[in-house]
Parts: C-alpha cells; sequence; structure tokens
C-alpha cells in the first residue's frame, strides 16, 4: 500500500502468456472542471510514478475510456501492475479497470 491506495487491484502478468494488442479501460467520472486520469504502472521494476497507459476525462457524467496500445517489458517473469488514479483538484472517481484485448 506504500505505492497504491488500500482495495486497488494488482494484476500479476507475465507478458511472455499476452497474445494480441492490449489496451487499458475504464469507467472515469470528474467533477465539474476538474479532470481525473488513470494510470497503469509497473509496481515490480520500481517504476511505480511512470504510467505505461494512461487514460482521462473531463465528463461530469461518467464516460468509458480506453487507452492506445500498452508496450509491456519483456516477458519470462511475471511482474505486477497496478491502477493510480489522479484528480486535477476536487472530486473525481474512477472504477471497473481492465485490460482489454485489441487486437
Amino acid at each position: 500500500y506504500d505505492k497504491l491506495h488500500g482495495g486497488s487491484v494488482i494484476l500479476a502478468v507475465d507478458a511472455a502468456t499476452l497474445v494480441g494488442t492490449y489496451a487499458l479501460a475504464g469507467m472515469l467520472l470528474a467533477g465539474v472542471g476538474e479532470s481525473v486520469t488513470a494510470a497503469l504502472v509497473n509496481l515490480t521494476d520500481g517504476s511505480p510514478d511512470t504510467p505505461i497507459a494512461t487514460i482521462s476525462s473531463t465528463d461530469n457524467t461518467g464516460e468509458r475510456q480506453i487507452s492506445g496500445d500498452i508496450t509491456f517489458p519483456a516477458g519470462g517473469s511475471t511482474k505486477n501492475y497496478g491502477i493510480k488514479v489522479k484528480v486535477s483538484g476536487g472530486v473525481g472517481f474512477g472504477w471497473g479497470f481492465s485490460l482489454v484485448r485489441t487486437a
């Protein structure tokens, strides 16, 4: 919990087992005049503040966003990934995050 807030999902992934192309998907809701961003970060390689994929929104009714293609580190060992959510100020929410196969 020193990198993510309590209740965050941590995904254990070995890129060698992934077939196809993947993106980050999730629902985002920002307060009026605010923005909310969610980022997939690599917790294993000591890069919890460097996103490998991001989605963002300023919508205040909630909307699904999908990132561009994710470039995972070389496969061969399982790495832990987490989702970080950042709000520009005020109120914002993110939920329902998943990795989706796009190709």
